[in-house]
């Protein structure tokens, strides 16, 4: 498939997904999982939430090639939007692409695990993360391949997505495992001035399953985000 085509939806597999809640499409949660790993990340959290949101209307599921769903990814970058083209671009430097496609893999892949910090999860979430962890070359390359072309293309499409989330001033709210990097903020804030950061530290890369309760609290929120200005109402819970 070349770029800028996409898969009709006729051929595409089955995911394999989990609904729970009403039918309440207006409030709706869609939880999806990184690269490599399966929707029984949110576990922990989808517990906390079906106690204090019952009412809450949520669908997780395994994107291709994960977990209980099968088939490869074949989409491209405007049919998955923001989310994968940020995932994907820590594989994009030109130094880590020869090493993802050569007998260098695992090497370079552990070296993205390591940076998850694991470690500074409960062990049930670090054994529940090394049990689900299924990263095959294959299945990353497939993922790193939407943004395989040129640097000024994948930059083009994230800025027209940015500016689309922009314009229709859809609230935005990231939950970080540590401080941002420097000079994060700043971009952030003129990208999606609606955008609001929460940062719990040293939860590394998965903060919804360091602070599960916490972080269920953040999508029983999302129910106001219906003010004029865009931005969620405080979140409750934050851990101390």
């Amino acid at each position: 498939m070349q770029r800028g085509q996409r898969t009709p939806w006729a051929q595409v597999e089955p995911l394999t997904s989990v609904m729970v809640g009403p039918c309440r499409v207006d409030i709706a949660v869609l939880l999806l999982h990184g690269l490599t790993f399966d929707r029984s990340m949110w576990q922990p959290t989808l517990e906390h939430l079906r106690r204090i949101d019952p009412g809450r209307r949520i669908l997780s599921l395994d994107l291709p090639g994960h977990g209980e769903s099968t088939g490869h990814w074949c989409y491209d970058g405007e049919a998955v939007g923001t989310a994968v083209h940020v995932l994907a671009a820590g594989l994009h430097s030109p130094s880590v692409a020869p090493q993802l496609r050569g007998p260098g893999f695992p090497a370079v892949w552990e070296m993205f695990v390591a940076s998850m910090h694991f470690e500074l999860l409960p062990l049930e979430a670090q054994d529940l993360l090394r049990a689900t962890c299924r990263p095959t070359q294959d299945l990353v390359l497939g993922y790193w391949g939407i943004t395989d072309g040129p640097t000024k293309d994948f930059t083009e499409v994230l800025e027209a997505e940015l500016s689309a989330l922009r314009s229709a001033s859809v609230p935005y709210h990231v939950v970080a495992g540590h401080e941002p990097e420097p000079g994060y903020r700043e971009w952030l804030a003129e990208a999606l001035p609606q955008a609001t950061i929460s940062v719990w530290p040293d939860s590394g890369h998965f903060p919804q399953l360091a602070h599960p309760d916490q972080f269920a609290e953040c999508l029983k929120a999302t129910t106001d985000w219906s003010s004029p200005d865009g931005k969620p109402s405080p979140v409750r819970g934050q851990p101390a």
